[in-house]
């Protein structure tokens, strides 16, 4: 009877724990996700309103994912992907040339007044190169800029501030060539001097690498002789990176070069190509090969950056002919595609119903409206109802075991085996060994009974796992467990059910 107690105690004790584990953790904390369009090369118009539509249908669908909406997703990329990836507005560089241009006669005219307004004009255009990615016209621009101001000090007697802005110029751009045919012979003659004077401040190096190799290197918008894997050297202080290969070029990045120090860049420029941030949306620009083989490591940075756990990458596609709408699926932790679907429609209008469909795709795997709506699809490895139920088959399995082997024990005292023989002296008398067998029964029915009840627990476990799996359409794929095998299993002392999971 002792027995009987302390295997009933142990029983309730897991039991309990298991019940208030399961109150205590209240409901479960939904994923995370983000909605990036994609494209394979052709433009569709009506992409982000199938996409953005589909991603207002998730907050109504099934209600398993947090939704990081388009604008914040948007601001999110613009912030964390690396420096200006924009060039200035042609608009706002012609403001600026304009400007330029109007102090051209008090340059020659009053170059000592000019030196003010001509370097309001620089620390404008300097801040404008922190803005946005340096082009060959706002370079242009620049070092025209810093040349008239030179001109300006240089006329008005000021041979330091002349020297001091060839010497912020030159770190600029690094090489160029003047000549007296374009610019005043004095400066000139002070530029050959300070580029000779500075020649042994290169002393800072800027190591680049990229995918692809080969790419060309622009430091503040000008091309650098040779092609990556590459080393640099140059002046120490910031300085705006870029590479560009067959068309392409990355995003800039500001970096500070430090003297006597090497700085490593390491870009991916087909990633960094095709992450386009328009006014719209982000959206992933990739060719059809390029997407098979990189969109899902393409979405696992995203998301990295945007500190989501999955995100649904959604494009108007056209295949043989056909326009399709294509959702995918990854995960953002392992970088895995979990399931994919492509459904025909037309890309001049937007079709409700497709919207629909793949807003019900991404949140269960079922593209149908009625099984989404209620969000009864849930994956297995996510399915409450289905660990629950596994929870308490384990509880019911452990109960059994331990009253098995109490059960166990009874019998051996009863029928005076194993460590109670005779002839050891531990067998017990005719009347304890009645007593004994009065246990061991009530002890087998209730070892019986969970280990009948863990085992029916389990398999409606594994039943919710495969009725609640979502199951995609014909077009879609997805993964989860199915059941290969199910029956009877029995031995001398009790009977139970076996099955076989296949993943």
């Amino acid at each position: 009877m002792h027995c009987l107690r302390k295997s009933l105690v142990v029983a309730v004790t897991v039991l309990s724990w298991i019940s208030t584990h399961a109150q205590a953790s209240g409901p479960e904390l939904e994923k995370s996700l983000a909605v990036i369009d994609f494209s394979l090369g052709e433009a569709f118009e009506k992409t982000p309103a199938y996409c953005g539509g589909g991603g207002e249908k998730l907050k109504t669908v099934g209600k398993r994912y947090a939704l990081l909406s388009r604008g914040d997703t948007l601001a999110q990329l613009r912030s964390k992907m690396g420096g200006a990836s924009r060039a200035i507005p042609a608009e706002e560089l012609a403001a600026q040339a304009a400007q330029l241009k109007d102090l051209e006669d008090l340059i020659y005219e009053k170059p000592k007044k000019a030196i003010t307004p001509l370097k309001a004009l620089i620390g404008r255009l300097q801040a404008l190169s922190r803005k946005y990615a340096i082009n060959a016209g706002q370079r242009a621009l620049m070092f025209d800029a810093f040349m008239k101001l030179a001109r300006a000090n240089n006329d008005s007697g000021n041979t330091k501030g002349l020297r001091a802005t060839l010497v912020e110029l030159i770190r600029f751009v690094g090489d160029a060539t003047v000549t007296d045919e374009t610019y005043h012979p004095a400066v000139v003659e002070m530029w050959k001097a300070v580029k000779k004077s500075t020649a042994s401040e290169r002393t800072a190096t800027l190591s680049v690498t990229s995918t692809p190799a080969g790419s060309a290197v622009l430091i503040n918008g000008e091309p650098i002789n040779g092609a990556t894997p590459m080393s640099i050297k140059w002046f120490p202080g910031r300085v705006q990176v870029q590479i560009t290969s067959g068309g392409k070029v990355s995003n800039s990045r500001a970096v500070e070069l430090v003297a006597g120090d090497t700085t490593e860049l390491a870009i991916d420029l087909e990633y960094e190509s095709g992450v386009e941030l328009s006014k719209r949306a982000a959206t992933l620009v990739l060719g059809p090969a390029s997407f098979e083989a990189r969109a899902a490591e393409f979405a696992k940075r995203l998301g990295g950056l945007l500190e989501v756990d999955r995100v649904a990458l959604c494009g108007l596609t056209r295949r043989g002919g056909k326009v399709y709408i294509e959702g995918h699926l990854v995960d953002v932790a392992s970088g895995r595609i979990e399931r994919g679907v492509k459904l025909v429609t037309k890309s001049n209008v937007v079709s409700k119903n497709r919207v629909q469909g793949i807003a019900n795709f991404i949140a269960t795997g079922q593209v149908g409206s009625t099984s989404a709506s209620d969000g009864s699809g849930t994956e297995w490895q996510e399915n409450p109802v289905g660990w629950s139920l596994v929870g308490v088959g384990l509880a019911g399995i452990g109960v059994g075991v331990a009253f098995h082997f109490v059960f166990e024990d009874k019998i051996d005292q009863v029928e005076c085996l194993g460590d109670y023989t005779a002839a050891s002296g531990n067998c017990p008398d005719f009347n304890t060994r009645q007593i004994l067998a009065e246990e061991a029964e009530l002890e087998r029915g209730v070892r019986n009974a969970g280990l009948a009840i863990g085992g029916v627990a389990i398999v409606g476990g594994i039943i919710a796992f495969i009725v609640m799996q979502p199951s995609g359409s014909d077009e879609s794929t997805a993964e989860g467990p199915t059941l290969k095998s199910l029956g009877p299993w029995t031995n001398s002392h009790t009977t139970g059910m076996a099955f076989a999971l296949g993943f």
